[in-house]
């Protein structure tokens, strides 16, 4: 369990997928690992070397997410609803290489993080790709597999005092139409952490050891529709977190981009490994990290 008074910036466990769409491929599969927690000491914004890709400002370093998290400003109202829809993107690389995309509740600050996306793995020279719903202790829950191309539309929101309502719109590349919706019962303690932030993330997952895998090339995630209790994620309600993926050599692998359409939309894109540095004279962040592990099972 990671202790309360650092941000906490990255927490998954393992994945268990089975089939949801006919598919003649075998889709990601997981087992629950020990999740293994990392402290870094780190500057706040970074920025690349290249012209070719400008930051966020504000933008923090991260070992496996990249996207946006938000947090309540002074006398805000808890994070209640999170919603985001994006199309499942054409992956490249190695077998066995892995990338995901999710919306979830909690997770920065607090151990407890509600989410649901989708994970894109290579198998062989194929791209599989599986629906997941989480809640934190707990492993992962599989809802199916999808065709990459797929509009997802995907929303957390309470439906009661003790139900959540996790749900998929999915429109597929031949119009095929599906929804899902799963309903998780959530207690009062949890509902306050998840209550803390809302995020919205393309990941770098890793093993039960703390191992990075070999992240998939997703090119660039198209994010739209994003709101945090039916606003935007620019509005007066929020404090920004732009986060970006480098490697211990400080090379870049996922970035964001700057909010777009009054702050309901960004994409993460590849950074194709280019060097950045960190901005001099910035006050230091500490954050305790405990990382997204996916078990793969030939």
């Amino acid at each position: 369990m990671v202790k309360r008074g650092y941000p906490l910036l990255l927490v998954i466990t393992a994945l268990v997928i089975a089939p949801f769409f006919p598919s003649g491929s075998s889709p990601v599969q997981a087992k629950t690992a020990h999740k293994v927690v990392y402290r870094y000491t780190v500057r706040r914004n970074i920025r690349a070397v290249s012209n070719r890709i400008q930051l966020p400002a504000g933008t923090e370093k991260s070992t496996n997410w990249a996207g946006y998290t938000v947090t309540a400003a002074d006398h805000s109202s808890p994070y209640h609803l999170v919603s985001g829809s994006w199309t499942v993107p054409i992956a490249y690389g190695t077998s066995g290489a892995l990338g995901a995309q999710w919306i979830g509740l909690g997770g920065y600050s607090s151990s407890d993080l509600l989410q649901l996306g989708t994970i894109e793995e290579m198998s062989g020279k194929q791209e599989v790709v599986a629906l997941f719903w989480e809640k934190l202790p707990a492993t992962a829950q599989n809802i199916g597999t999808v065709p990459v191309g797929s509009r997802i539309s995907t929303s957390i929101s309470q439906n009661n005092e003790g139900t959540w309502a996790l749900h998929f719109s999915i429109t597929t590349p031949k119009r095929q139409r599906i929804t899902k919706t799963v309903t998780v019962s959530v207690d009062t303690a949890y509902v306050q952490g998840m209550g803390t932030s809302a995020e919205w993330i393309s990941e770098d997952p890793s093993d039960g050891s703390g191992n990075l895998y070999p992240l998939a090339n997703t090119g660039t995630v198209q994010y739209t529709n994003v709101s945090a209790n039916s606003t935007s994620v620019t509005a007066a309600a929020n404090r920004i977190h732009p986060l970006a993926v480098a490697s211990s050599a400080s090379r870049l692998l996922l970035v964001p981009s700057n909010l777009s359409n009054g702050g309901t939309a960004f994409n993460t894109k590849n950074a194709m490994q280019q060097s950045m540095t960190f901005m001099r004279g910035l006050p230091r962040h500490r954050f305790r990290i405990s990382h997204h592990s996916f078990r793969v099972r030939r």
